[in-house]
């Protein structure tokens, strides 16, 4: 990996209700995957196990309050993002590195 990019971990959560999945539309405004459907989730905190962090962003997305979910799938997708900095601010952008 290049020594200018933050490896991030996230997680994400499946959740099926009457053999229907729930689905989140990202803005076509974003840079990141503009429109793509997704999964609950986001970055796993530090301090944070992957079911903690997938509770909390399908929270902070969704409004649901999942308790308890049962870990079905382990799967690695991580991102790595470019640092830059502008003043005095890291901004970060996923992509992957070359």
């Amino acid at each position: 990996m290049k020594d200018n990019y933050d490896f991030i971990s996230t997680t994400n959560m499946l959740i099926v209700k009457d053999g229907k999945g729930l689905f989140i539309k990202r803005s076509e405004k974003l840079v990141n995957f503009p429109g793509w459907l997704m999964l609950p989730g986001g970055k796993q905190e530090v301090d944070e196990t992957p079911q903690q962090a997938a509770i909390r962003e399908t929270w902070e997305e969704t409004g649901l309050k999942v308790l308890n979910p049962k870990l079905r799938v382990v799967a690695t997708h991580n991102h790595f993002y470019r640092r830059s900095i502008k003043g005095s601010q890291i901004i970060s952008r996923s992509q992957t590195p070359h």
